[in-house]
């Protein structure tokens, strides 16, 4: 199975209520498709993150990432792509 490094692009519901943009850097182990579900944990956040990938590009090797990705926040659980825990992922403000 090959690697692929992505960067997240998506907005994030913060305890208030507010939309704060934040950025994911994560390794699956294949490539990402729109509509992929993935599932963070965090005891930051205090909830498993659950987002949805709504677009992708090919990086032009910036980022050290293979695809840079926007996605949003949903609630629906089924059909997860990949679970990542706390040490899988890099979760950057």
């Amino acid at each position: 199975m090959e690697s692929c490094h992505l960067l997240i692009h998506c907005e994030i519901l913060n305890e208030m209520g507010i939309l704060v943009s934040h950025h994911i850097r994560v390794t699956t182990h294949a490539a990402p498709e729109v509509s992929d579900l993935y599932m963070f944990s965090s005891r930051h956040i205090g909830h498993p993150l659950l987002i949805c990938i709504t677009g992708i590009s090919p990086s032009a090797g910036e980022d050290d990432a293979d695809y840079i990705c926007e996605a949003e926040e949903v609630d629906e659980t089924d059909h997860i792509n990949g679970a990542f825990e706390e040490t899988d992922y890099i979760f950057i403000d």
